[in-house]
């Protein structure tokens, strides 16, 4: 399960707000704001920033997706704006946080930052760590990967078997078993894990020095 973390508005030190004339400077260098628009965006702006005094919120801080829904949800409730006016307020605050980034000057992600759970189990965090460190795969390949994998684990199971006891028999049956159910890229995909996943058991074994008949036999799996 992912976690969100969101950083606090109360613990960013005060920094040094853009002027109009730094928002209209980058924005104007960006080509992203006509004249006739200038006005509105700074008019959007400097309510933004009434609105973080009158909450006592540090005003970065609310530079971020969510800081724009609450500015949002208190122009409704404040003075029932409509939806289109909304969107302007939306992509004010957006573009009043461009500037601060022009300018070099901190603030928060956009979006709250995912924390996700590690996995359950000891090998599976082995391959895990195998997949990134050692075959370069980035986070949603590998993510991808371990849900191959757990639907690996959910068909042995039901045959009442665990991944110690993976044969190749066991595969094709996996294997077939995917191919009624998923598309043929999907399957193949699949398979793809399924090669890497034995593959890794075996290095994992090899680090370890473990030369049992069962790693061999494991190993075999992969060729």
């Amino acid at each position: 399960m992912a976690v969100m973390v969101t950083q606090s508005t109360k613990t960013l030190p005060p920094e040094y707000a853009p002027s109009a004339q730094d928002i209209l400077r980058v924005r104007h260098g960006d080509h992203c704001l006509g004249a006739s628009s200038a006005q509105q965006y700074l008019n959007w702006i400097a309510r933004f920033r009434r609105y973080c005094r009158k909450q006592g919120l540090v005003e970065a801080a609310e530079l971020t997706r969510d800081g724009v829904k609450r500015f949002q949800s208190s122009c409704v409730l404040s003075n029932n704006v409509g939806a289109a006016n909304l969107g302007l307020a939306s992509s004010s605050v957006r573009s009043l946080r461009r500037v601060y980034e022009v300018m070099g000057l901190p603030v928060p992600p956009w979006r709250p930052v995912e924390q996700r759970a590690q996995p359950p189990t000891t090998l599976l965090r082995e391959y895990a760590t195998h997949l990134g460190q050692h075959r370069g795969n980035p986070d949603v390949t590998i993510r991808k990967k371990l849900g191959h994998v757990g639907k690996l684990f959910e068909h042995l199971a039901a045959s009442g078997k665990t991944w110690r006891r993976l044969s190749l028999p066991d595969i094709d049956a996996f294997l077939i078993a995917c191919a009624g159910r998923y598309a043929r890229s999907t399957t193949a995909d699949i398979a793809s894990t399924v090669r890497s996943f034995t593959g890794s058991i075996c290095f994992c074994c090899q680090i370890r020095n473990a030369g049992s008949e069962h790693w061999r036999g494991v190993g075999r799996l992969t060729h």
